[in-house]
């Protein structure tokens, strides 16, 4: 059985979830039991990150994503 991902839609959705969620658990891990704030209420009431932390899982996600494409298994 052939397991083929590349380049494929299907993969490279795989890919940024899993990025995504790597991502959220290093902030989690990373600023739970710091001083700093994590989320703030935007206009709507929703919760989102403040812009540090968003900087940061930004950079996290990128360097995420990078090795993941870089090691992804062709078969």
């Amino acid at each position: 059985m052939q397991n083929i991902l590349d380049a494929t839609p299907k993969a490279t959705f795989y890919i940024n979830e899993l990025s995504c969620e790597l991502a959220e658990l290093f902030i989690q891990h990373t600023y739970e039991h710091t001083s700093q704030p994590i989320w703030q209420q935007c206009e709507n009431g929703d919760m989102i990150y403040t812009d540090f932390v968003q900087d940061e899982f930004n950079n996290i996600l990128d360097k995420i994503e990078a090795y993941l494409e870089n090691n992804k298994l062709n078969k």
